[in-house]
């Protein structure tokens, strides 16, 4: 087992009740901004942090659309785009100064991809393939349950990201890896954790 220094992230998580809709919001103790989650729960908008953009979500309705959908409102002009077709649920939440977004698109059981939106040309960056080229040791571990998850904003410019899962073949190794990462693709690795798998237990 190999570990380097990892650090951690207290979650408190807060239900928010509006009229005609609830808030799931997980803050994080140093004053994370709300998420906006889908689908689970109601539809709740979610403003940038500078007012001039909204991410909101529109629920699956059959025959209509193919499952849920995260759109995007510039708050002067009205108009909306289509960001994402969910295949699962995600998670959505504004850098502090409201010039990108990040997303956490979990599609399937065994993945989940992290995006950095730009808010202002809608240019997506994928977080994860940022990271396997910064970091070609860790490529082997997709090929298992493998998971991108932008777990904060730092400052406007970066995200702290947690790579995680498990391996399947046998003997299984449960692994974590850790990441900052900017909005121009710099990767700098900051934890490495692998382990064998205890059958009785989940990894982390």
């Amino acid at each position: 087992m190999r570990c380097l220094t990892a650090f951690v992230l207290p979650l408190c998580l807060s239900a928010i009740a509006v009229p005609g809709a609830l808030v799931t919001a997980f803050v994080q103790e140093n004053s994370r901004p709300a998420e906006l989650t889908l689908p689970y729960g109601r539809v709740q908008p979610l403003p940038s942090p500078d007012g001039a953009h909204t991410l909101y979500g529109v629920e699956f309705q059959d025959g209509k659309n193919a499952g849920s959908q995260l759109w995007i409102r510039d708050n002067s002009t009205g108009g909306s785009r289509l960001l994402l077709t969910l295949g699962g649920s995600m998670q959505a939440f504004w850098s502090p100064d409201g010039n990108a977004f990040s997303v956490n698109d979990h599609w399937a059981s065994d993945r989940e991809s992290a995006y950095i939106y730009d808010t202002e040309t809608l240019k997506r960056q994928n977080v994860g393939e940022d990271i396997l080229a910064a970091d070609p040791e860790s490529r082997h571990f997709t090929k298992a349950h493998a998971y991108f998850n932008v777990q904060r904003w730092d400052g406007p410019v970066h995200v702290f990201v947690r790579f995680y899962g498990h391996t399947d073949q046998t003997p299984a190794q449960c692994f974590e890896f850790r990441y900052r990462v900017s909005r121009t693709g710099v990767v700098e690795k900051l934890s490495e954790r692998v382990h064998p798998m205890d059958p009785n237990l989940p990894c982390d």
